[in-house]
């Protein structure tokens, strides 16, 4: 439905709670109101929505494979492809999307599995960003990396018309330690990126 029906839905007399999943924008909106009459509600802790209200506003989903794991060449493959499905599913613009794979940097399979990450993305196709904001969020993660830490992956454009959001970017990855800048730690890309973090895990 529209915004007219899921308003209505949130203000039914039969609807006891809700819970969204979105961003602070779409949570404040629905609990305060929109424009002038949000700032002055907040302020007055007077919300429109008279109900309670759970969100799911995202968050930097991990993906930790642990130490001392020992794969086959079929394991591995099959491994790094159910990653890059959940990573790639609607342009990697879901609250669940893994955003940041933690790898023990002593792991021996640790290079070709990223390998084999690599050439599964190389054949997923990339879509047109369909969510407002990707290309502001994904270029915030290129000014917070340095050319050595980012690396664009080349994969063939999905076949659709343009958006009005822009064209497809590339899949990006981020190889991050310790001693990287926090920014994909403390930021939701919601966006198509997947920081890969290695660790002295022992």
């Amino acid at each position: 439905g529209d915004l007219e029906i899921s308003q209505w839905l949130c203000h039914h007399e039969m609807i006891e709670a809700v819970h969204m999943t979105g961003g602070t924008a779409t949570h404040d909106a629905i609990v305060w109101g929109t424009g002038a009459e949000q700032a002055e509600n907040k302020k007055n802790n007077t919300p429109v929505l008279h109900k309670p209200m759970t969100s799911e506003l995202g968050c930097i989903t991990p993906w930790i494979i642990s130490s001392g794991t020992q794969w086959t060449d079929k394991e591995l493959k099959h491994h790094a492809e159910h990653l890059v499905m959940s990573f790639v599913s609607q342009n990697s613009c879901n609250c669940l999307s893994p955003k940041l794979l933690v790898l023990d940097e002593d792991w021996p399979q640790k290079h070709v599995f990223v390998e084999q990450i690599k050439k599964c993305l190389e054949k997923a196709q990339t879509p047109p960003p369909y969510y407002p904001g990707t290309l502001d969020r994904y270029s915030g993660f290129q000014q917070a990396y340095t050319d050595a830490e980012i690396e664009l992956i080349n994969a063939p454009q999905a076949k659709a018309r343009d958006h009005e959001y822009g064209a497809s970017l590339p899949w990006m990855l981020l190889h991050l330690t310790p001693q990287s800048d926090p920014y994909a730690l403390q930021n939701e890309a919601f966006a198509p990126i997947l920081a890969i973090y290695s660790i002295k895990g022992g």
